[in-house]
């Protein structure tokens, strides 16, 4: 039989992965941030996509051929989760990122798990108890106290950014509820390609559609530039999305998940380190309320294994 400290040993690399990658994501925020200052958010939101999309390509190249097997039904829904997912969820991504802080978008994205966990209950009836009903609270009162104490001179363009963040979180939950209600029919990889591709096209085609000439542009992008949307396309949504997607295989949904907790706090750090964007006291709230409202919401395996190692120490 496999001992604890064996199986610990086996999961190091998982944990270290997914840390690892929650501090790409925080730090993406900033790089996008920098991003909207010197190309269309359009732009921005299709380079992105495909250089995920490339990634993807090459690490799921040995599944891709499973889709033709897929039932008619399962290429609708499909099709529909990449549309939410990918295309509308960057959309408003980007979007958002034009218009408010790396600061404020780290703390609304915080919100993800909490906005899943709502949708599970309404479309599948999974229970949610009271500890996640008051996470739920307090992390939407963080939220709120951070929007709502922003200056004055700012507050409507940025407001509809943090709108606009906000519905990025609901669609990319909505989408992931679909997938959900799929997944068991359909190889996990296979999808995950295929909504990607869904979204990479329909990027492509709202570029088009908005712009002119979209090589004018990407021809008078620098190196840095060129780095950083390489940065975060192939580095936080491709291989975050590769990462995040192991650590559920071997850890579980509600393990994983506890890995989230780190976005705001490392969000919230790269934006006053990197752009010198105002950290107050009511975002250092805010924060807190959001860490307190995310661990609230940890699923009792997730408890009971704190507890436990609680209890060793």
């Amino acid at each position: 039989m496999t001992s604890t400290s064996d199986t610990r040993a086996t999961h190091l690399p998982i944990h270290l992965a997914l840390f690892g990658i929650t501090v790409v994501w925080g730090l993406n925020l900033s790089v996008v941030k920098s991003l909207t200052q010197i190309l269309d958010l359009s732009l921005i939101a299709m380079l992105r996509m495909l250089a995920c999309l490339a990634c993807l390509t090459v690490l799921y190249r040995h599944k891709i051929g499973l889709i033709r097997h897929w039932r008619a039904s399962l290429w609708v829904q499909a099709t529909l989760a990449g549309v939410l997912m990918v295309y509308v969820n960057q959309v408003l991504f980007t979007q958002a990122m034009g218009r408010t802080s790396a600061t404020n978008a780290a703390l609304i994205i915080a919100l993800g798990p909490m906005v899943s966990a709502s949708l599970e209950y309404v479309f599948f009836r999974q229970p949610m108890g009271r500890r996640m009903r008051w996470g739920l609270v307090l992390a939407l009162i963080g939220v709120v106290t951070v929007i709502t104490h922003r200056p004055g001179a700012q507050w409507q363009q940025a407001a509809l950014g943090d709108v606009l963040i906000f519905s990025s979180v609901v669609t990319f939950a909505v989408g992931g509820a679909l997938t959900q209600r799929i997944s068991d029919q359909l190889d996990p990889m296979s999808m995950t390609w295929y909504t990607h591709v869904i979204g990479g096209i329909l990027l492509c085609i709202d570029s088009m559609l908005r712009l002119d000439d979209i090589v004018t542009p990407l021809a008078a992008l620098d190196t840095q530039a060129w780095a950083m949307t390489l940065f975060s396309g192939l580095v936080a949504t491709g291989l975050g999305a590769v990462i995040w997607a192991k650590g559920i295989a071997v850890l579980g949904v509600g393990r994983t998940a506890a890995y989230l907790s780190w976005v705001p706090v490392l969000g919230v750090a790269f934006g006053a380190l990197l752009l010198g964007e105002p950290v107050t006291y009511w975002h250092a709230l805010g924060v807190s309320l959001v860490l307190m409202g995310t661990v609230l919401s940890w699923p009792e395996a997730m408890w009971s294994l704190v507890i436990h190692r609680l209890k060793r120490l």
